[in-house]
Protein backbone atom coordinates (compact mmCIF):
# COMPACT_ATOMS: atom_id res chain seq x y z
CA UNK A 1 0.00 0.00 0.00
CA UNK A 2 2.64 2.52 0.75
CA UNK A 3 4.38 2.01 -2.64
CA UNK A 4 0.69 2.33 -4.29
CA UNK A 5 0.42 5.96 -2.39
CA UNK A 6 3.66 6.79 -3.88
CA UNK A 7 3.51 5.27 -7.54
CA UNK A 8 0.27 6.15 -8.48
CA UNK A 9 -1.32 9.66 -9.68
CA UNK A 10 -3.49 11.34 -7.37
CA UNK A 11 -6.87 10.54 -8.80
CA UNK A 12 -6.14 7.12 -9.09
CA UNK A 13 -4.68 6.58 -5.79
CA UNK A 14 -8.00 8.18 -4.73
CA UNK A 15 -10.13 5.62 -6.41
CA UNK A 16 -7.67 2.74 -5.16
CA UNK A 17 -7.40 3.34 -1.49
CA UNK A 18 -11.13 3.42 -1.36
CA UNK A 19 -11.54 0.15 -3.02
CA UNK A 20 -8.75 -2.28 -2.22
CA UNK A 21 -8.73 -4.83 0.34
CA UNK A 22 -6.01 -4.83 2.89
CA UNK A 23 -2.45 -6.06 1.92
CA UNK A 24 -1.32 -9.01 4.50
CA UNK A 25 0.13 -7.42 7.71
CA UNK A 26 -1.76 -4.32 7.50
CA UNK A 27 -4.64 -3.50 9.83
CA UNK A 28 -7.87 -1.67 8.61
CA UNK A 29 -11.09 -0.22 10.37
CA UNK A 30 -13.46 0.30 8.61
CA UNK A 31 -17.45 2.19 10.05
CA UNK A 32 -20.84 0.52 10.43
CA UNK A 33 -21.43 0.53 7.00
CA UNK A 34 -18.45 -1.88 5.87
CA UNK A 35 -16.38 1.45 4.64
CA UNK A 36 -12.84 1.90 5.17
CA UNK A 37 -12.30 4.90 7.98
CA UNK A 38 -8.50 3.63 8.88
CA UNK A 39 -5.60 1.93 7.98
CA UNK A 40 -2.28 0.96 9.65
CA UNK A 41 0.38 0.28 7.66
CA UNK A 42 3.90 -0.01 9.35
CA UNK A 43 4.37 3.60 11.49
CA UNK A 44 2.32 4.84 8.83
CA UNK A 45 -1.80 5.73 9.10
CA UNK A 46 -4.07 6.81 6.84
CA UNK A 47 -7.90 7.97 7.44
CA UNK A 48 -10.35 8.44 4.79
CA UNK A 49 -13.91 10.15 4.90
CA UNK A 50 -16.20 12.22 3.57
CA UNK A 51 -15.08 15.76 1.93
CA UNK A 52 -16.41 19.16 1.12
CA UNK A 53 -18.86 19.67 -1.89
CA UNK A 54 -19.42 15.78 -2.41
CA UNK A 55 -15.67 14.85 -2.42
CA UNK A 56 -13.18 12.93 0.06
CA UNK A 57 -10.40 13.51 2.14
CA UNK A 58 -7.49 11.67 3.45
CA UNK A 59 -5.58 12.17 6.46
CA UNK A 60 -2.09 10.42 6.34
CA UNK A 61 0.64 10.60 9.60
CA UNK A 62 4.21 8.98 9.73
CA UNK A 63 4.79 9.81 13.12
CA UNK A 64 6.49 13.15 12.77
CA UNK A 65 4.43 14.83 10.27
CA UNK A 66 0.74 14.53 9.06
CA UNK A 67 -1.52 15.92 6.11
CA UNK A 68 -4.69 16.19 5.03
CA UNK A 69 -5.80 15.47 1.26
CA UNK A 70 -9.28 17.06 -0.03
CA UNK A 71 -10.43 15.79 -3.65
CA UNK A 72 -13.22 16.70 -5.34
CA UNK A 73 -16.13 14.30 -6.69
CA UNK A 74 -14.18 13.68 -9.67
CA UNK A 75 -10.97 12.64 -7.49
CA UNK A 76 -9.04 15.00 -8.37
CA UNK A 77 -6.53 16.22 -5.50
CA UNK A 78 -7.76 19.83 -5.10
CA UNK A 79 -6.22 20.74 -1.52
CA UNK A 80 -3.25 19.56 0.58
CA UNK A 81 -2.51 20.58 4.46
CA UNK A 82 0.89 19.49 5.91
CA UNK A 83 1.71 19.89 10.08
CA UNK A 84 4.46 18.72 12.27
CA UNK A 85 3.30 16.50 14.86
CA UNK A 86 3.43 17.97 18.34
CA UNK A 87 4.69 17.30 21.30
CA UNK A 88 3.65 17.28 25.08
CA UNK A 89 4.95 20.69 25.89
CA UNK A 90 3.67 22.40 22.56
CA UNK A 91 0.85 22.09 20.01
CA UNK A 92 1.04 21.15 16.06
CA UNK A 93 3.05 23.80 13.73
CA UNK A 94 1.25 24.39 10.20
CA UNK A 95 3.95 24.17 7.69
CA UNK A 96 2.30 24.49 4.25
CA UNK A 97 -0.51 24.11 1.85
CA UNK A 98 -1.13 23.01 -1.68
CA UNK A 99 -4.14 24.35 -3.69
CA UNK A 100 -5.08 23.18 -7.18
CA UNK A 101 -7.40 24.87 -9.44
CA UNK A 102 -8.89 22.72 -12.86
CA UNK A 103 -10.34 24.21 -15.70
CA UNK A 104 -13.56 22.68 -15.69
CA UNK A 105 -15.31 21.58 -12.13
CA UNK A 106 -17.50 18.61 -14.18
CA UNK A 107 -15.10 17.30 -17.13
CA UNK A 108 -14.11 13.72 -15.74
CA UNK A 109 -11.29 14.24 -18.51
CA UNK A 110 -10.32 17.45 -17.01
CA UNK A 111 -7.54 15.40 -14.54
CA UNK A 112 -4.43 17.84 -14.98
CA UNK A 113 -4.95 20.95 -13.13
CA UNK A 114 -4.54 24.84 -14.52
CA UNK A 115 -2.52 26.09 -10.89
CA UNK A 116 -1.14 25.33 -8.44
CA UNK A 117 -1.00 27.47 -5.57
CA UNK A 118 1.47 26.44 -2.47
CA UNK A 119 1.86 28.20 0.43
CA UNK A 120 4.82 27.42 2.92
CA UNK A 121 3.98 28.82 6.44
CA UNK A 122 7.25 27.79 7.65
CA UNK A 123 9.30 29.75 4.73
CA UNK A 124 6.70 32.74 4.66
CA UNK A 125 6.39 32.63 1.03
CA UNK A 126 3.83 31.75 -1.41
CA UNK A 127 4.71 30.18 -5.13
CA UNK A 128 2.21 29.86 -7.96
CA UNK A 129 2.49 27.54 -11.04
CA UNK A 130 0.37 27.84 -14.05
CA UNK A 131 -0.06 25.12 -16.37
CA UNK A 132 -0.78 24.99 -20.35
CA UNK A 133 -3.17 22.40 -21.05
CA UNK A 134 -0.78 19.64 -22.04
CA UNK A 135 0.13 19.60 -17.88
CA UNK A 136 3.59 21.71 -18.63
CA UNK A 137 4.47 24.51 -16.15
CA UNK A 138 4.73 27.86 -18.30
CA UNK A 139 4.73 30.61 -15.50
CA UNK A 140 5.63 30.43 -11.70
CA UNK A 141 5.83 33.56 -9.57
CA UNK A 142 7.60 33.26 -5.51
CA UNK A 143 6.23 35.68 -3.24
CA UNK A 144 7.58 36.30 -0.03
CA UNK A 145 4.66 36.96 3.30
CA UNK A 146 7.38 37.85 5.61
CA UNK A 147 6.03 40.65 7.98
CA UNK A 148 2.56 40.36 6.56
CA UNK A 149 3.36 41.42 3.32
CA UNK A 150 3.13 40.13 0.16
CA UNK A 151 5.85 41.02 -1.83
CA UNK A 152 7.10 39.29 -5.58
CA UNK A 153 10.56 37.59 -5.43
CA UNK A 154 10.56 36.10 -9.08
CA UNK A 155 8.81 35.08 -12.34
CA UNK A 156 9.33 32.29 -14.50
CA UNK A 157 8.40 31.59 -17.82
CA UNK A 158 8.72 28.88 -20.02
CA UNK A 159 7.76 27.92 -23.75
CA UNK A 160 7.99 24.32 -25.29
CA UNK A 161 7.50 23.04 -28.94
CA UNK A 162 4.78 20.79 -30.32
CA UNK A 163 6.49 17.63 -28.71
CA UNK A 164 6.28 19.16 -25.21
CA UNK A 165 10.12 20.03 -25.21
CA UNK A 166 11.58 23.35 -23.06
CA UNK A 167 12.57 25.86 -25.86
CA UNK A 168 12.79 28.91 -23.82
CA UNK A 169 12.69 29.83 -20.00
CA UNK A 170 12.81 33.41 -19.02
CA UNK A 171 13.99 34.02 -15.06
CA UNK A 172 13.13 38.01 -13.83
CA UNK A 173 14.43 38.73 -9.82
CA UNK A 174 13.03 41.47 -8.01
CA UNK A 175 15.85 41.84 -6.00
CA UNK A 176 16.87 45.23 -8.28
CA UNK A 177 20.56 43.09 -8.68
CA UNK A 178 20.10 39.99 -10.22
CA UNK A 179 20.05 40.67 -13.85
CA UNK A 180 17.40 38.86 -16.30
CA UNK A 181 18.19 35.57 -16.84
CA UNK A 182 17.22 33.60 -20.66
CA UNK A 183 17.70 30.29 -21.73
CA UNK A 184 17.37 29.41 -25.26
CA UNK A 185 17.36 25.77 -26.06
CA UNK A 186 17.64 24.26 -29.71
CA UNK A 187 16.77 20.32 -30.16
CA UNK A 188 19.08 19.05 -33.39
CA UNK A 189 19.24 15.54 -33.00
CA UNK A 190 22.83 15.25 -32.33
CA UNK A 191 22.20 14.93 -28.67
CA UNK A 192 19.63 13.96 -26.19
CA UNK A 193 20.75 17.42 -24.55
CA UNK A 194 19.27 20.65 -25.99
CA UNK A 195 22.09 23.01 -27.66
CA UNK A 196 21.67 26.29 -25.09
CA UNK A 197 22.13 30.41 -25.49
CA UNK A 198 22.03 31.52 -21.96
CA UNK A 199 21.69 35.58 -21.62
CA UNK A 200 21.95 37.85 -18.91
CA UNK A 201 20.01 41.46 -19.53
CA UNK A 202 20.10 40.64 -23.41
CA UNK A 203 23.67 39.72 -23.56
CA UNK A 204 24.56 36.84 -24.71
CA UNK A 205 27.00 34.77 -22.08
CA UNK A 206 27.35 31.44 -22.82
CA UNK A 207 26.58 28.79 -25.49
CA UNK A 208 26.88 24.97 -25.94
CA UNK A 209 26.33 23.18 -28.60
CA UNK A 210 26.67 19.52 -29.03
CA UNK A 211 28.50 17.43 -31.78
CA UNK A 212 27.51 14.07 -30.44
CA UNK A 213 25.92 12.79 -27.24
CA UNK A 214 28.76 13.55 -24.82
CA UNK A 215 30.70 15.85 -27.18
CA UNK A 216 30.37 19.35 -26.59
CA UNK A 217 31.80 22.90 -27.33
CA UNK A 218 30.62 25.79 -24.55
CA UNK A 219 31.49 28.94 -24.93
CA UNK A 220 31.84 31.75 -22.35
CA UNK A 221 31.65 35.48 -23.21
CA UNK A 222 33.04 37.75 -20.89
CA UNK A 223 33.40 41.71 -21.10
CA UNK A 224 35.36 43.29 -23.71
CA UNK A 225 35.24 40.41 -25.85
CA UNK A 226 36.98 38.31 -23.75
CA UNK A 227 35.86 34.20 -24.57
CA UNK A 228 36.64 31.26 -22.80
CA UNK A 229 36.03 28.30 -25.26
CA UNK A 230 35.83 24.83 -23.65
CA UNK A 231 35.69 21.15 -25.87
CA UNK A 232 34.40 18.42 -24.12
CA UNK A 233 35.08 15.22 -25.67
CA UNK A 234 33.13 11.66 -25.25
CA UNK A 235 32.34 13.59 -21.89
CA UNK A 236 35.85 14.96 -21.16
CA UNK A 237 37.78 18.04 -21.24
CA UNK A 238 39.93 17.77 -23.58
CA UNK A 239 40.75 21.60 -24.82
CA UNK A 240 40.37 25.01 -23.53
CA UNK A 241 41.21 28.05 -26.05
CA UNK A 242 40.66 31.95 -24.58
CA UNK A 243 40.53 34.35 -27.55
CA UNK A 244 40.15 38.19 -27.42
CA UNK A 245 38.59 40.49 -30.02
CA UNK A 246 38.86 36.99 -32.00
CA UNK A 247 42.50 36.76 -31.80
CA UNK A 248 43.62 33.64 -29.85
CA UNK A 249 45.58 34.29 -27.15
CA UNK A 250 46.05 31.13 -24.91
CA UNK A 251 45.56 27.49 -26.03
CA UNK A 252 45.49 24.50 -23.48
CA UNK A 253 44.70 20.49 -24.13
CA UNK A 254 44.23 18.14 -21.54
CA UNK A 255 45.17 14.07 -21.32
CA UNK A 256 42.00 12.19 -22.14
CA UNK A 257 43.62 9.24 -19.77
Amino acid sequence: MGFLRRSLPAALFCAAFLALPAPCGDTMYGDGQGKLRLLDYDSCQFAAGEGRSGGRNLVTTDGSTFSQTLFDPLCRITERTEWRSGSSSGGCVLLGKKSYRYRSDSDPADVLPAQLTETRYDRHTVAETFFDAAGNPVREQLFSTTGGRRAKLSETSRSYDASRRLTEETVRSYDGKTPLRRTVYRYTGKSSRPDSSYYEDGVLRVVTAYSSENSCVVDTYFERDYVVSVHYTDGRRTLELVTVGGKERSRRKFDED
